[in-house]
């Protein structure tokens, strides 16, 4: 009966770019397949609503209304259901014609125009490593095709799609990759490997800031430090930091990487008696 169900499913979905209703629009981007990852990533526009919203969703999974109901990466379409309508949704070349292209079978990775943040995401996930983003890399859309043997190969198209933008790869000891573009790159110093080992770890995604204001990072980094900050009331809130902790880290590490993202929003603590303050490194012409 539920193989039924899945029949009915993809015999009543019609094949079109985008799912569309009165709330908003729905368009497949990517998709990636293999090394025990499978998923869509569907570009999501409410309506009357600013920027697209980018969502990596499994099969089953659910998302503002739009749920996954099949991913085929050989035929790079994704049946989905948008608030009550199914459709199947197949995958654009960045021009706007449908791809053409039909994948061979294994492991594959096909993107088409995703935004930078869903990119260092999956990065992050293949190269088992935890990434200091810069605040100046901008938004560049990325695409690309291929059928990787392996995730270390899937971590090498990245670092090759990120670099056709002018952002470099940077290692940073055996848990980081900074994130910096090419621009930036004789400025920053990776130093994880002076950092003390220790065998306490704190558990990957303890630390998950998306667009967080600066200023919560700069208490977050005090309590790992286990100081106050005198000064907190006047710490900015812009520029805001991304930090996605994707492996277990020491504390000193986690108080390695948010030194490093505060640094690079030109700020830095120094201490104040037993307690601290921030200041600008630079202060602005």
């Amino acid at each position: 009966m539920k193989h039924l169900f899945w029949l009915f499913l993809v015999i009543q979905s019609v094949t079109v770019a985008i799912a569309q209703t009165n709330e908003q629009t729905v368009k497949l981007i990517g998709i990636v397949d293999g090394f025990g990852i499978k998923l869509a990533i569907l570009k999501v526009q409410k309506t009357g609503s600013g920027s697209p919203s980018e969502f990596f969703l499994k099969e089953g999974q659910v998302q503002n209304d739009v749920e996954v109901l099949a991913i085929d990466s050989g035929k790079e379409t994704v049946n989905v259901n948008v608030a009550g309508k199914t459709s199947s949704l197949e995958l654009e070349e960045p021009d706007g014609t449908r791809s053409t292209n039909t994948l061979a079978s294994g492991p594959s990775i096909h993107l088409v125009s995703i935004d930078l943040q869903p990119a260092i995401s999956m990065y992050a996930d293949f190269k088992k490593r935890t990434i200091l983003q810069h605040p100046e890399l901008g938004d560049p859309k990325l695409s690309v095709q291929a059928h990787p043997q392996s995730e270390a190969e899937v971590a090498a198209i990245f670092e090759k799609m990120f670099s056709e933008r002018n952002i470099a790869t940077i290692p940073d000891g055996d848990k980081f990759v900074m994130i910096v573009p090419f621009a930036f790159t004789n400025s920053v110093i990776p130093h994880a490997d002076a950092v003390g080992a220790t065998n306490a770890l704190i558990p990957s995604l303890s630390v998950n800031f998306v667009g967080v204001p600066v200023n919560m990072v700069l208490d977050v980094h005090a309590d790992f430090l286990g100081r106050k900050i005198v000064n907190a009331r006047d710490a900015p809130q812009i520029p805001t930091v991304t930090f996605v902790q994707t492996t277990p880290l020491s504390k000193a590490e986690l108080c390695y990487a948010f030194e490093t993202l505060i640094a690079w929003r030109n700020l830095r603590f120094v201490p104040d008696g037993r307690d601290l303050k921030w200041e600008r490194i630079h202060e602005p012409n």
